[in-house]
């Protein structure tokens, strides 16, 4: 309980902090696209640092960790990514490469169809009268 939990952006060096409850669950909402470090600490215990945590478009990340007993000058450092399978939520988001893109065979490069590429979008009735590009 109390323990705190620190997450920095590697690419921008910018730190939040932030302590579990008493269930050792803790949050950080409207996380930016990017690679993370995670430390986290409490006192008699190791500090466990994990580091290259990629977090994309509409991904809930969720990390969980477990501390060793120790002396807090002794630290566990981890290499290790978020599961690109977002069991916490429901959103629906892809990120694309731009190799991928760039092979696409996209009927006159136009860009509005990689809007049909994500899942539950399909291209509407032309006959429909709306003008928009997705259903």
């Amino acid at each position: 309980m109390g323990t705190t939990v620190t997450l920095t952006n590697e690419g921008t060096n910018i730190s939040r902090t932030t302590k579990t409850d008493g269930e050792g669950n803790y949050l950080f909402s409207l996380v930016g696209v990017g690679t993370y470090r995670l430390t986290v600490e409490h006192a008699g215990f190791k500090k466990n640092v994990q580091s290259g945590i990629t977090l994309e478009v509409n991904q809930n990340g969720r990390l969980d960790v477990a501390l060793e007993v120790g002396q807090a000058s002794e630290v566990v450092e981890v290499s290790a990514a978020v599961p690109q399978i977002d069991t916490s939520g429901a959103v629906l988001g892809k990120v694309e490469d731009t190799r991928r893109i760039e092979d696409l065979p996209l009927v006159d490069r136009d860009t509005l169809q990689l809007g049909l590429l994500q899942a539950g979008v399909f291209a509407p009735d032309p006959d429909d009268g709306s003008g928009t590009p997705f259903q």
